[in-house]
C-alpha cells in the first residue's frame, strides 16, 4: 500500500517536471507598437497641463549656440538610432535634454540621465550618516541634473552647522567615488577634515 502510494506520488511529479519545461511566454493579441500607442493616449503625459507652474526663467532656454548645436547633433543621432524601436513612432519618443525641456507641474524635477537606465524627472537625494552610531545627520534633495561631487561643499556646509549647533565635532568624512574631484578635496582638507574618498578609476 505504502509503495503504491509512492510510485504514484513519484509519477505525478515526474508529469509536473515535464509539463513546468514545456513552458512558453504568451504573446499579445496586438503587437508591441500597437499596444504602446493605446496605453499612451491614457498616460499622464498625454493630459494638458492646466497651470504652468513653472517661471518665466525657468521656461526659456539658457543654453549656449554651441550647446545646442551639440544637442541638435545628438538628437538627429538618437533618432536615427531609436527608429526600429517599438514606440519610436510614439509623439513622446525624443530625446530629452534639461537645455531643451522642462516640467511645467514640478519645474524643480530634472531629466537624469543614467547608463542603462530611462530618462525620467528625478530629485537628487543627499544623505549624510554617522557611521559608528547609524544616526542620519543630515538629508537633502538637490537637482538631478548634478552630479554627487557637485553636492559635497553643500552638504559639508549643512552638517557642519547642525553638528556645531548641538554640540558635536566630526573631523572624518567617507564617501564613495562619485564626490571624487581635486577640488572637494581641497575644501575638505582646508575645513580640517581627513577624508576618505577613493578616486575615479580615470
Amino acid at each position: 500500500m505504502v509503495a503504491g502510494l509512492t510510485q504514484t506520488v513519484d509519477s505525478a511529479l515526474i508529469k509536473a517536471n515535464a509539463s513546468m519545461e514545456s513552458l512558453e511566454l504568451k504573446v499579445p493579441e496586438e503587437t508591441l507598437e500597437d499596444h504602446l500607442k493605446k496605453v499612451r493616449i491614457m498616460s499622464q503625459a498625454d493630459r494638458p497641463v492646466t497651470t504652468n507652474k513653472a517661471s518665466d526663467a525657468q521656461q526659456k532656454i539658457t543654453a549656449t549656440k554651441e550647446q545646442i548645436r551639440d544637442l541638435k547633433t545628438i538628437q538627429e543621432k538618437w533618432s536615427k538610432d531609436q527608429d526600429q524601436h517599438p514606440g519610436a513612432s510614439s509623439k513622446h519618443s525624443k530625446y530629452t535634454s534639461n537645455m531643451t525641456h522642462y516640467s511645467p507641474t514640478d519645474p524643480d524635477a530634472r531629466v537624469a540621465v543614467k547608463p542603462g537606465k530611462a530618462r525620467k524627472l528625478n530629485f537628487l537625494s543627499q544623505m549624510a550618516v554617522d557611521t559608528a552610531h547609524h544616526v542620519i545627520a543630515h538629508i537633502h534633495a538637490d537637482y538631478a541634473d548634478k552630479t554627487d561631487n557637485q553636492c559635497l561643499e553643500s552638504i559639508v556646509y549643512s552638517l557642519n552647522s547642525r553638528l556645531h549647533d548641538n554640540g558635536l565635532v566630526w573631523e572624518n568624512f567617507a564617501a564613495d567615488a562619485g564626490y571624487s574631484s581635486g577640488e572637494n578635496l581641497a575644501f575638505l582638507e582646508k575645513k580640517g577634515i581627513d577624508s576618505y574618498i577613493p578616486p575615479h578609476d580615470t
